[in-house]
């Protein structure tokens, strides 16, 4: 299995975190599901081999050539569907608003082909990255794409990403309204925008950046005890814990920690 982290050119670093490659032989009956959960960040994701399953109303169901997917308020379940050739554009947590006109409130939680966000230029785009011989040439096809549709009349306002980076900078365990009033912006103005140019409101936004903290925390530190964890995180007690994670993993932290994850 091979998974690669490219960034990207200089001129897309405000709007794209990353490229990310995954490459291999993963038959389905190897993985029974994987858990993804959400981190704050909008993808624009191609299949150049075979296209993952998706977990879908309790049937697993192919995925596009190419998904665009929203802010997602909860965890998906994927597992492979054979040879695995994916690349995806991982947005910074206010760049897909620099490229798609539409409230991004309106993709939340739905994983759709890009020709559905970009047309038939998002059509050509699936049809060139499977024909790409190698992951430069797929990065190089991407950037172009990109490039070309940054909009330079959408921006997003400043309070919105100066609340974003301090939410961010807390790990999502600082309060909403003591941030919003360190910069001077109304609360429905703020979800306002934040709605529009995120896809989440501020609350829902900094739950899962607390929650991803939390995961990645216990990841790098196996045998640290979970409430602790929880606690050094931002959590009232493990009940608080519990109690957003089942909401937006679907099941319980132990539960989640003692399964393999691949991907």
């Amino acid at each position: 299995m091979k998974f690669e982290i490219h960034l990207p050119q200089v001129a897309l670093r405000p709007y794209i975190e990353h490229f990310w490659v995954l490459e291999g032989i993963m038959p389905p009956e190897a993985i029974e599901e994987e858990l993804i959960i959400p981190d704050g960040c909008l993808e624009l994701l191609f299949h150049y081999g075979d296209p993952f399953f998706l977990k879908r109303d309790d049937k697993w169901v192919r995925q596009e050539r190419s998904v665009f997917s929203g802010q997602l308020s909860s965890s998906i379940a994927l597992k492979p569907g054979g040879r695995a050739g994916i690349i995806s554009a991982k947005f910074t947590v206010a760049g897909a608003h620099s490229f798609v006109k539409d409230p991004l409130n309106e993709y939340t939680d739905h994983l759709i082909n890009c020709s559905e966000v970009f047309g038939n230029e998002g059509v050509d785009l699936e049809d060139m990255i499977e024909e790409a011989r190698d992951t430069t040439g797929r990065i190089s096809l991407i950037e172009s794409f990109l490039v070309a549709k940054l909009a330079s009349d959408i921006t997003t306002s400043i309070s919105t990403a100066r609340v974003v980076d301090l939410i961010v900078a807390h790990s999502g365990r600082a309060s909403i309204n003591e941030i919003r009033k360190s910069v001077g912006v109304g609360e429905r103005n703020l979800e306002r925008h934040f709605l529009s140019q995120i896809g989440l409101t501020p609350k829902s936004f900094s739950k899962l950046i607390r929650l991803k903290s939390f995961v990645d925390t216990v990841d790098a530190n196996p045998h640290l005890n979970l409430t602790a964890a929880a606690l050094d995180c931002g959590y009232y007690d493990q009940a608080h814990l519990i109690r957003d994670f089942q909401q937006i993993v679907g099941i319980k932290p132990t539960e989640y920690f003692q399964s393999q994850h691949y991907l």
